[in-house]
């Protein structure tokens, strides 16, 4: 396993993590984000460092980069192994859904970052 580099995802990162400080809770005790189309997994990672409340799944089409995200969760705890999601299918038609649904209570958080 190694971390695939995603310079337009360094770049974001944090942008994106100063607009995710404004909206994501700190205090609130096990929240989870379903992260839609984590390619490479750097901001799972990233953001996870920031939010240790929150567990990240991480969520990917394209399995080829599964190695990658599972090289860049290594360093945190709160996130998961990434799971595959078609979203051009009902939500109801995933590979996942019943797993998603047990995991993802009501009040979870989904998003593509």
């Amino acid at each position: 396993m190694r971390r695939i580099t995603n310079p337009a995802g360094e770049r974001n990162k944090d942008p994106i993590l100063d607009v995710l400080r404004r909206v994501l809770s700190k205090t609130e005790p096990n929240l989870r984000l379903l992260e839609i189309s984590s390619g490479v997994g750097l901001h799972a990672a990233y953001f996870a460092k920031e939010f240790p409340n929150i567990t990240f799944q991480p969520s990917e089409y394209d399995t080829t980069l599964f190695g990658s995200i599972d090289a860049y969760r290594q360093d945190v705890k709160n996130v998961e192994p990434p799971i595959f999601i078609d979203i051009s299918k009902p939500c109801t038609d995933w590979q996942n859904e019943a797993n998603i649904n047990h995991t993802m209570p009501t009040g979870s958080i989904i998003c593509s970052i």
